[in-house]
């Protein structure tokens, strides 16, 4: 039977027992699950926070997991019976949303896991689908680019991997990554693409600070890339170790090791955290210049001003000072 946990006020750290992202390796020494193991499951939802808006509400109907033939569906529903609704500014860095708990499922192998998402263009009541607010108050559709045959805005994760015994996963928003401004209208899409399913017991948490003299010194240094309205955006980006030229955000197909796995946008503090990150070596760096950081394009105009080599196989911290 499925099991919810309750909404709860502030955010919750889910942290069970160990699982997995990604398909196991027929040549392991690790027993493989029969499918009549039965285990228990929890996910959470966590983002990167991004600027120059206020909310970004996301309404999930429902988790399916796709294992061999079969499908098993976990309803995420609020106390009143509709669907889920999370603002991502509230669960950021490392923090998470409880969205399952303990639910019990088969161990072994899934071809994927989705979340469907009520798309904000698919309601006429904007305030039951997923919508964005701006600092000024203003609100727009939030639509997943990705749509089943019925519609449905789909959030898709292949090759999951539930491992006998609890298992703690956290879907993980980047929503500097994922949200992809409008051109022409003012529905604003979610590139599903971009999402992490992590494991909280396996990642880690890098963060740290930028001081104030670097900020100052990056914006003086790219004063002729100024916005033309708002301010400056400054943005962590973690890069793969084997980035030789750390850039942008852009997508391709592969994936160019050169684009940055995850970001984090500084707080008011000029600190920043990047929740589950995976151990291995990595590059980080940070700009000021986020605001020129089109998601769909590889920006010619965009640098990072100061960067450093990281080892993470704990929680991190990082500093960035003195220009260098």
């Amino acid at each position: 039977m499925t099991k919810l946990r309750a909404l709860l006020p502030l955010a919750a750290t889910v942290a069970l027992a160990a699982c997995g992202g990604g398909s196991s390796d027929s040549g392991s020494n690790t027993p493989q699950p029969t499918p009549s193991d039965k285990t228990t499951m929890t996910l959470g939802v966590s983002d990167a926070a991004v600027s120059n808006v206020s909310a970004v509400n996301i309404v999930i109907d429902g988790i399916v997991m796709k294992k061999g033939d079969s499908q098993q569906t976990f309803e995420t529903k609020d106390e009143d019976g509709n669907p889920i609704s999370i603002n991502l500014l509230n669960y950021t860095g490392d923090q998470v949303f409880p969205l399952l708990a303990d639910v019990e499922l088969e161990a072994g192998e899934y071809e994927w896991l989705r979340a469907n998402i009520v798309n904000g263009t698919s309601v006429e009541n904007l305030s039951l689908g997923s919508h964005l607010t701006y600092n000024n108050d203003v609100q727009v559709a939030l639509d997943v680019r990705r749509k089943g045959n019925d519609g449905v805005g789909e959030i898709q994760v292949n090759n999951v991997v539930v491992n006998e015994g609890d298992n703690a996963f956290v879907l993980e928003f980047d929503l500097n990554r994922s949200l992809v401004l409008p051109q022409n209208g003012t529905t604003v899409y979610l590139k599903p693409t971009t999402i992490r399913l992590e494991n909280t017991q396996t990642t880690f948490t890098v963060s740290g600070s930028v001081s104030e003299a670097l900020k100052q010194a990056c914006i003086a240094d790219n004063s002729e890339l100024a916005p033309a309205e708002g301010e400056y955006k400054h943005v962590v980006y973690l890069y793969s170790e084997q980035a030789e030229q750390p850039s942008d955000i852009f997508e391709t197909d592969p994936v160019d090791v050169n684009s940055p796995i995850a970001t984090a946008t500084l707080d008011a503090d000029n600190e920043f955290t990047i929740g589950f990150i995976t151990p291995a070596n990595y590059q980080i760096g940070f700009s000021c210049l986020g605001h020129v950081d089109d998601p769909e394009v590889d920006d010619p105009d965009f640098s990072i001003y100061q960067q450093q080599s990281i080892e993470v196989n704990a929680d991190t911290t990082v500093t960035f000072d003195s220009a260098s």
